[in-house]
Formats: C-alpha cells, sequence, structure tokens
C-alpha cells in the first residue's frame, strides 16, 4: 500500500490531470476556496421518473413484490436542486421504502474534493416549502440554515451527509456524499507500474450492460468516476420453486479464491433489472490480503456485499440505496480479519452484519467502524440471523443509525442486535461503542436467542459503550422468547443465586437451572436512551429481561 502511494505521488509530478478543468475553482482559486469535482452520470444511465413507480417500494415480502423492471433505477431527483461552493451539481435519486408511507425517493448528489478550504457550502433547493431542516448523523457536528426553499449547510470533511426537511419526513430525503477526489490518471499509472499494466483492468467513463464482470485474470480492477454499470435480466423467477430450479448463478462482480486483489474508483452497478435472489451483486470467496472501496449499489435483489470464508480484507466507501427484502448492505460471513469503514446503507433488509453461514468456519476480528444506516426493514448494525459457527471479537464502532422505522417484529428486529435465529453456536466479545440511534419506531437493543429449538448457546461479553438512542418501545434480551411459568421461576433463582454468591455464576449446577442451556451476558456503559442514562435502579424501565440474562451496567 505504501509502494503505491509512493509511486501515485512520483507519477503525479509527470502526469497533468484531465479532471482537473473540471474541478469548481481548481486553478487559480482563492486562498480558502473549495477544490472539488462533482459526479454526472451519462444520459443512457438515467431513467425518466413518475410518480407511480413510487408504489413499486413495497415493504412486502415475495417475488412479485420484488421483481425487476425493464430499465435502469436511477432517475434525476424531482425534488432537490443543488449549489456546492456556487457551482451547480447534478442531484440523483433512486427508490426506497420508509415503512409509513411506503415507496420514496431517496434523493443524492455526490463530489469529490481534494481541498475543503474554508468549508465547501452546499445550497440545497426543494419543490417543496421547507419549515425546518436536520443534518445527520449529529457526529459530523454540521447544521444548517433554512430559508423558504433553501437549506444551506456548510461541510468540512468527508462524510454522508443526510438532510431532512419539515420535521424529519423521510419523503424527501437527500444525502449529500462526500468523497475524497483521486487523481485518476496517476492512480492507474502507479497500478500499472506496480502489477504490470496487462494486469490492470480500468473502466471509464460511460454506461456497461452485462450479464456478468469477467474478474479473470486481473490483480486491480479501476472504475472511474461515472461508470455505470447495469446488469441484464437473464432469468424469470416469480417464486422459491422456480429460484430453487435455477442453474448456478455467479454473482456480478465475483472474486473466488483470489490474493492480492484491488476493487477501487467509483463505480455504480445499478440492479433494478434483476428479479429478487436472481444474483448477487458483489460476493468474495476464499479471497486473501484484497481491498474493495468506492461503489455505489442501486436496488440489489439479494445480498449486496457478501464475504464468505476471506481473511484480510479491507472494505470502504460503499453505498447502498434500495427497498428489495432480502437485500441485506454487506454481510461478513465466515471471515477473518475484516475492516468496513466510511460506509452509507438505505437499503430493504440487515444493513452491516456478522454471520456464520456454515459449520466449521468462524468469523472473528471483524470492525465495522464510521459507517451510516438506515434500515427499512430490518436491523442496522449487528449480528444477525445465522451462527453456525462461532463469532469472536467483533466492532460495530463510531456509527450512526439515520432512522430505524422497522416494528414487524419487535423480536426479531432492532437497531442494533446479537440475534440468533439459526445454529446457536458460541458469540463472544462484540463491541457497540460510540453509536447515534435516531427515528427508533421499535427496539434500539436486542440480544435474542429466537428459535426454540436451540440449546446451550451462550453469548457473552455484549458490551453497548456510549450509546445514545431515542426508542419506542424497550429493548429485550432474552435466552428464550417464550417461557413457562416453570422457566420463569427458574430464572429468578439463577439471579438470585449470582446476586448473592456472583462466582456461581460459573457454576454448571447453576446454569442448568436456565432454559435449554442458553446464557447471554450483557454490559450496558454509558447508554443513554430518550434522554436518561442507564444504571442497575432504571435499567428494567428500558430493557425487557427474560430473568436468565447477567446484566451489567456501569457509570
Amino acid at each position: 500500500m505504501k509502494l503505491r502511494k509512493s509511486l501515485c505521488l512520483m507519477i503525479s509530478f509527470f502526469i497533468i490531470s484531465a479532471s482537473i478543468s473540471v474541478f469548481a475553482a481548481a486553478v487559480g482559486a482563492a486562498a480558502g476556496e473549495p477544490v472539488f469535482e462533482a459526479l454526472s452520470y451519462p444520459d443512457e444511465a438515467l431513467t425518466p421518473f413518475s410518480e407511480e413507480m413510487l408504489s413499486r417500494a413495497v415493504g412486502a415480502d415475495g417475488y412479485e413484490a420484488n421483481k425487476g423492471y425493464d430499465e435502469t433505477g436511477l432517475y434525476v431527483s424531482p425534488y432537490w436542486t443543488a449549489e456546492a461552493a456556487g457551482a451547480t451539481v447534478p442531484v440523483y435519486a433512486a427508490l426506497s421504502y420508509d415503512g409509513t408511507c411506503g415507496g420514496v425517493l431517496q434523493s443524492f448528489t455526490a463530489v469529490f474534493v481534494s481541498d475543503f478550504g474554508d468549508g465547501l457550502t452546499f445550497r440545497l433547493r426543494s419543490a417543496v416549502h421547507v419549515k425546518n431542516a436536520d443534518v445527520r448523523p449529529y457526529m459530523y457536528g454540521v447544521k444548517c440554515v433554512v430559508g423558504g426553499d433553501t437549506v444551506t449547510l456548510t461541510v468540512r470533511e468527508l462524510g454522508f451527509y443526510t438532510v431532512l426537511i419539515n420535521d424529519d419526513s423521510q419523503e424527501y430525503a437527500i444525502t449529500l456524499f462526500v468523497r475524497e477526489y483521486a487523481d485518476e490518471e496517476a492512480e492507474i499509472a502507479a497500478f500499472n507500474v506496480e502489477y504490470g499494466a496487462e494486469n490492470v483492468a480500468v473502466f471509464d467513463k460511460g454506461v456497461y450492460c452485462a450479464d456478468s464482470l469477467d474478474t479473470s485474470g486481473k490483480s486491480v480492477f479501476y472504475f472511474r468516476r461515472g461508470s455505470f454499470f447495469s446488469a441484464n435480466h437473464v432469468y424469470d423467477l416469480l417464486s422459491e420453486e422456480e429460484y430453487a430450479a435455477l442453474p448456478h448463478r455467479e454473482a456480478f462482480f465475483l472474486l473466488s479464491g483470489r490474493e492480492n486483489v484491488t476493487v477501487t474508483g467509483y463505480a455504480t452497478f445499478d440492479l433494478n433489472r434483476l428479479d429478487r435472489k436472481e444474483r448477487d451483486p458483489l460476493l468474495l470467496t476464499w479471497c486473501k490480503n484484497c481491498s474493495v472501496s468506492g461503489m455505489l449499489f442501486l436496488n440489489s435483489p439479494h445480498w449486496t456485499f457478501t464475504l464468505h470464508d476471506c481473511e484480510n480484507v479491507e472494505i470502504s466507501d460503499i453505498a447502498c440505496i434500495g427497498y428489495r427484502t432480502n437485500s441485506d448492505a454487506i454481510n461478513i460471513c465466515c471471515s477473518r480479519n475484516v475492516t468496513v469503514s466510511g460506509c452509507f446503507a438505505r437499503n430493504g433488509d440487515d444493513c452491516y452484519s456478522v454471520k456464520t453461514t456454515a459449520g466449521g468456519i468462524p468469523s472473528e476480528h471483524v470492525v465495522f467502524d464510521n459507517c451510516v444506516a438506515w434500515s427499512n426493514k430490518a436491523r442496522c448494525f449487528g449480528i444477525t440471523g445465522e451462527d453456525n459457527s462461532p463469532i469472536n471479537d467483533v466492532k460495530f464502532t463510531n456509527g450512526a443509525v439515520v432512522f430505524h422505522n422497522v416494528t414487524w417484529d419487535l423480536n426479531r428486529v432492532s437497531s442494533l442486535a446479537v440475534q440468533v435465529e439459526y445454529g446457536g453456536a458460541p458469540i463472544n466479545d462484540v463491541l457497540f461503542e460510540n453509536i447515534e440511534i435516531h427515528g427508533e419506531a421499535g427496539r434500539p437493543i436486542n440480544v435474542m436467542i429466537t428459535n426454540k429449538s436451540i440449546t446451550n448457546c451462550t453469548i457473552e461479553g455484549v458490551v453497548f459503550r456510549n450509546i445514545t438512542a431515542d426508542g419506542e418501545e424497550r429493548s429485550r434480551l432474552a435466552v428464550k422468547t417464550v417461557m413457562s411459568f416453570i422457566e420463569k421461576l427458574k430464572c429468578f433463582l439463577y439471579r438470585l443465586i449470582i446476586a448473592i454468591m456472583p462466582c456461581a455464576s460459573e457454576n454448571e449446577s447453576v446454569s442448568s437451572l436456565l432454559p435449554d442451556g442458553n446464557r447471554i451476558s450483557v454490559t450496558f456503559d454509558n447508554v443513554r436512551i430518550n434522554g436518561t442514562k442507564l444504571n442497575g435502579a432504571n435499567v428494567t424501565m428500558f430493557v425487557q429481561s427474560s430473568g436468565g440474562e447477567t446484566i451489567r451496567t456501569l457509570s
């Protein structure tokens, strides 16, 4: 990595980047003025928007409700126009779902910044009157000013800034993708020197239609800004039976059994034409020492970006927008030493998850840092569903939930989750730290074993630290979701014994009082829900437990 950066710097001295000419205030800019480039797409990447398209984005499961359409899923936003530092920047949109009024548009504009100067100021003009506005996440510390139909804000660092107007309506949300500018010519030249030009695949700005991308024989896949990939519809899928009868289908972008591969640049992958579960957008299996960054995925029909049995992978600056059920954003499955940083997801299922989908292959040493989530149908951050092998040392840090408007099953969905639905392998050392949660219509936190057939499952060392959340429902911890009177009585005895003799919690005869031998241990350290800090006296007001869980609160 250091060699690549050095080469890039050396080559930059001899390459005059063509992109300089399209910078806003790039040449001869006065001191303090920002230097940036706005993302634009070719016209053929766009589909004309009509209001009836909103009815496609529904909350229902099933193939008909989540089918593909014979067009791209990218539109010019009908709700917003924008200026950055006085220059007009395009505003685009894709379908999403908000859980209350159904289908909505997620508008977005993207800029690539090389110098913030004294700050990059955006003027966002709305098609509807703006009463008030808010900028999330709060961790960015950005305020806005409202005047008539215009929202003005100034940013000074990279990030994903979501502006909500009119009492936090989700109907007219716009997100600013403020990303780091790269000299594409210099980076490509550096990759050519390091790997050899024959091992570097470069995709120029333009529209590409394909069944899948050829990933054979290359060490670097470089996507220039404005490259747009539309996945071809191949298989009609309207039922589970049709899905089961399909032949093997490779992901749209697949890396399998590869080492030392870099995928970088700023491509947009549009999956709008695909039926539900037709193909995975991006899949890495049995890969080592790889990095993936910069992609935007629109309306994925299935798990969007998945790792399976991979080691030493860096993922950064990924964005997902969509509405379809099963469109998990980033799933780390049966993989080790993985870092996911600086990502944005507003999609129709889980956002950032760790799983073990196969036996005998653990997930461990996984970090999600500085990621922004907006879950329309499921969970935002956590260990979700499949737990067929041990999961150890997982961290979710410095994150934010813009909205979590999900209440269809309070035992299965929450903003932060350790959720065991299949398997029941041990889970140890899971940290949620420095996370802000907004718009929580259900439960902020769940640590649950929901499958009644799971026995002897241990979930230990789960820590929630420096969490702020609102929430209309109590969080829940449960070794078993439904218990008989006798089981509840045994749990009461268990808690009484360990309160009197804490060391007895390790005694097998005491643990045997727990239903099905399941154990959960959770620590709350500086957790605030609806403005109140949890402590030993009030924790039961905000967290429902079954009685068999070990709960600690720290001041």
